[in-house]
């Protein structure tokens, strides 16, 4: 409170919609503090395309804005009432400054513009901050909703951790040091050799198979391999994986129907075959 030629001069903030109003004040000091105008929200993500919306609902016509996300690796943007009402958009690694070139953003105008990515870095992406600035040069920041989750995981029907309940293949997926593939009525190849300590993995890519490394189904009799090893019948995905400790020569075939009739059989040796008499 300040006197002046007999006038009583009250400072404060003179705007009633800023959580400081002063209905006192008689000079506006700049002192005005804004409470969230509007709203940040994310809409539709596509992954496959590398695409995902984000949303603004402001109460005022908008000149100026800084939205920073993370949790993608993001390439630019396009679209929304951003580039409607002609705004220059830069992007500084994950933040977007927008800024008017003379329009405004409308109040309420809902989708900002779509963001492009070309990867995931985490499986929450987040609104980390903002800063709107309303056409009558209000700023404030943007209530931050909720973090979009995205189930990350091996999405590779063939990999040995494949996770049916990921959305987005993180790079994560295992695979045996070697791999079988199994059609009617084929094992694509018929024979390889492995090193002792080595895996093999049997993917089905047709039909309905087993691995039967048992009792040979034609002749009824133990194919007497150094292990027995078996797999129940699957559908496409990977039928089964064994690491092979011990070396020798491997018979195997497929129990199914009549598969092992139509020649749908297997053999693998684990370790280097040869003479072994040092004389």
């Amino acid at each position: 409170v300040h006197s002046t030629c007999g006038e009583l001069v009250i400072l404060g903030c003179m705007m009633d919609i800023a959580t400081n109003y002063n209905p006192e004040a008689n000079i506006d000091d700049g002192s005005c503090i804004f409470p969230p105008l509007g709203t940040l929200s994310f809409g539709h993500i596509d992954l496959w395309v590398g695409t995902l919306e984000v949303n603004l609902d402001c109460e005022y016509p908008v000149q100026e804005f800084t939205v920073d996300i993370s949790g993608l690796n993001i390439t630019g943007c396009y679209g929304g009432a951003s580039e409607e009402s002609g705004f220059t958009i830069d992007l500084d690694g994950t933040t977007f400054n927008g800024t008017s070139n003379g329009e405004y953003i409308p109040e309420n105008s809902g989708l900002l513009f779509i963001l492009t990515f070309d990867a995931l870095n985490t499986e929450d992406i987040c609104f980390e901050s903002s800063s709107i600035i309303t056409n009558a040069n209000i700023e404030y920041e943007a209530i931050l909703e909720e973090c979009l989750q995205v189930n990350m995981g091996c999405t590779d029907i063939y990999g040995l951790n494949y996770d049916e309940d990921a959305d987005y293949d993180d790079g994560t997926c295992e695979f045996s040091n070697y791999q079988i593939n199994a059609g009617m009525f084929y094992f694509n190849p018929e024979e390889i050799q492995i090193d002792v300590g080595e895996s093999i993995q049997w993917n089905n890519f047709e039909g309905y198979h087993s691995i039967n490394g048992e009792i040979s189904t034609l002749t009824g009799n133990s194919f007497n391999n150094p292990e027995s090893f078996y797999f129940n019948p699957t559908g496409l995905g990977v039928i089964g994986s064994k690491t092979f400790n011990i070396p020798g020569i491997y018979l195997y075939d497929c129990d199914v129907g009549n598969h092992a009739e139509q020649v749908m059989l297997g053999s693998f040796t684990v370790g280097q075959e040869g003479c072994m008499d040092e004389n």
